[in-house]
């Protein structure tokens, strides 16, 4: 009777499981039989993976760590895996350096041949296995959060600030800029609208109008359009004491012909068509 084809398949989605603590009994007996026809499989390099990818998805913002404290962290995972490589290079070949004590439960023994050459190794207990790596993973989360603490500010100042658009818009052909002129309701307010016809976008830049309580009202932009029976929405924004204000640009609509840019203000969440009772900031093209 000849052998069963060794199924590759199904040896990765064990193999997948097992790393992620999900093998039932009879799985794990599976497994040890599969794994006896697969030389050479690193086991704890699997765990080692899984907790890399859980640490490297951390979606919180990492504050840089002491310098003091990264050097130590580094050198401590640095004579970590030296130990563990001279360890292992002294131990005999397919056993582990200083295995545990703790007994790992006994497997039901495969039905299938085992090659005399490659005896079944023994999985350790998921208790005992914690233990094994423990060293292992807390050198690699150590080195994981110095990368990360590393990497944090480059990856948070790579998004472009609306200062920088508005900047880079100017900078294309074809590209409108507006002044501001403030009102009787918003004396000395100041500022200008910077608009993109061909892309259908913009910002508005604003000084000077007074802040605003959200929920009791809000600032509106209008667009109007010599093609457009109403003002077209722009959206709305809010102003803080912080003095300058750029605020990217929300048309609702395709805007054919722009002819005035006008900021009213409205009840909270803006409105769909406005009274235009109390206009703050106008711009005529």
């Amino acid at each position: 009777m000849s052998a069963r084809r060794f199924d590759q398949d199904r040896f990765e989605e064990l193999r997948a499981a097992r790393a992620l603590g999900g093998l039932t009994a009879a799985e794990c007996a599976e497994f040890t039989a599969l794994l006896a026809e697969h030389a050479g499989i690193d086991l704890e390099a699997d765990e080692l993976a899984v907790a890399a990818v859980e640490l490297a998805s951390v979606e919180k913002q990492l504050a840089p760590l002491p310098a003091a404290l990264a050097r130590k962290l580094q050198a401590d995972a640095q004579a970590h895996f030296a130990a563990n490589s001279g360890a292992a290079a002294s131990a005999p070949h397919g056993e582990k350096p200083a295995p545990s004590t703790m007994k790992p439960a006994a497997a039901p023994a495969p039905s299938i041949a085992k090659p005399a050459a490659a005896p079944i190794p023994k999985l350790p207990s998921v208790p005992e296995r914690r233990l094994r790596l423990m060293p292992s993973l807390v050198a690699v989360a150590a080195g994981l959060l110095i990368a990360l603490a590393g990497w944090w500010p480059r990856l948070t100042s790579s998004s472009p600030s609306a200062e920088s658009e508005r900047e880079a818009l100017l900078a294309q052909a074809g590209v409108l800029r507006v002044p501001w002129s403030g009102t009787d309701f918003a004396k000395g307010a100041e500022g200008d609208v910077v608009w993109d016809p061909n892309g259908q976008r913009g910002f508005m830049r604003i000084r000077g109008l007074a802040a605003n309580d959200p929920t009791r009202e809000q600032y509106q932009l209008w667009i109007f359009d010599e093609t457009q029976k109403h003002p077209v929405d722009g959206g709305v924004f809010d102003v803080g004491a912080d003095g300058e204000l750029i605020v990217p640009i929300d048309a609702k609509l395709f805007v054919a012909k722009p002819t005035l840019f006008a900021v009213t203000v409205e009840k909270p969440g803006g409105v769909v068509v406005s009274a235009q009772e109390k206009i703050v900031l106008a711009g005529k093209i």
